[in-house]
């Protein structure tokens, strides 16, 4: 709970920042390198913690710098205005910083401000992110087969590589993060991977003789294999869904066709279409977990759980190349 000091504080903080965005344009260059010397370091500091060689890093905040000053209006209204009166300025520079790092835009930039805090180390991030989030990363673990004390285990690990570097100069579990998903999700798809880590470590030494030397086989690869689970499963649905039925719904997802119009396309009844596509969808669900029940039959995932794992990433990385699948909606849009 923010108490009333605090309150002010922030809102004094605010407000010196408005104060010194103003006068950064009224054409002097020493206010300009007062509001950079406040904020270049810190945010530095955040790049570096993100992964970024110290000459990258001074890049992107030369670049940054550079949009901050020559912003659309000349008296930095726009920059004050992409603030709000809940966040002092350091918010949304650290946010404009991290996605020109990663090269990614951000839709949740509240999110991607308490990740930002937390890689700083703050305290007061850092324990309301846990306890907020805690119940729902361990109940999805639990609805994915993890057992109570795997999930304990998992959400420790989670934490403990969450914010800072860890082994084997391994960088912090959220310095990937860029906001383009909420942050619930991002930390679940970790969750279950390193689930999934803990399975098959659990699986290799049951099948192993006792040995004081066994190799240490985590590497990074592992926060991924979620990611390749489910593109895999993607690739089978698509490979076993109807061809035609697949052009249907690219039409009204990508191309926000009616279903209407869909059946005047193929000269069928609106009914008829929705049925159609119905089943399709059925199939399609139906092939998705089929294929993930397959490859790990302790793993218990739900549709929403794969929709989560593909909102963290980007199209491109979700979905599978599937020529096929071009090549039929690229004829079919040459005889429409």
């Amino acid at each position: 709970m923010i108490n009333n000091h605090e309150i002010t504080n922030q809102s004094d903080e605010i407000q010196l920042d408005r104060e010194l965005v103003t006068q950064s344009f009224d054409g002097q260059v020493d206010n300009r390198k007062a509001l950079r010397d406040k904020y270049h370091a810190k945010l530095r500091g955040l790049l570096l913690i993100r992964g970024a060689t110290l000459l990258k890093a001074e890049g992107v905040l030369d670049d940054l710098w550079q949009d901050v000053f020559t912003s659309e209006t000349e008296d930095g209204s726009q920059l004050l205005a992409e603030s709000s009166d809940k966040h002092s300025l350091l918010a949304r520079l650290s946010v404009m910083a991290t996605g020109k790092f990663l090269n990614r835009k951000t839709h949740f930039p509240e999110d991607l401000w308490l990740a930002n805090r937390c890689l700083w180390g703050e305290n007061d991030a850092v324990t309301p992110l846990q306890k907020d989030y805690q119940p729902q990363l361990r109940g999805r673990l639990l609805n994915q087969g993890a057992a109570s004390s795997d999930a304990d285990e998992v959400l420790a690990d989670l934490w403990s590589g969450a914010f800072v570097m860890r082994e084997n100069g391994r960088l912090p579990l959220l310095a990937k993060y860029a906001g383009e998903s909420p942050l619930l999700p991002f930390l679940s798809r970790i969750a279950t991977n390193l689930f999934i880590d803990h399975q098959r470590k659990r699986k290799r030494l049951s099948d192993t003789p006792p040995s004081d030397d066994l190799p240490d086989d985590s590497t990074p690869a592992v926060e991924d294999y979620l990611l390749v689970l489910v593109r895999e499963a993607l690739q089978e649905a698509i490979d076993l869904c109807d061809p035609e039925a697949m052009v249907m719904l690219r039409l009204i997802s990508m191309h926000n066709l009616s279903q209407r119009e869909i059946g005047v396309l193929w000269n069928r009844s609106e009914f008829w279409i929705s049925r159609f596509l119905k089943q399709a969808k059925a199939q399609f669900k139906k092939s998705l977990l089929a294929h993930i029940k397959k490859r790990d039959t302790w793993l218990i995932l739900t549709l929403d759980d794969i929709l989560d794992v593909c909102s963290t990433c980007t199209l491109t990385e979700a979905l599978p190349n599937n020529g096929a699948l071009e090549e039929n909606y690229k004829k079919f849009r040459q005889n429409s």
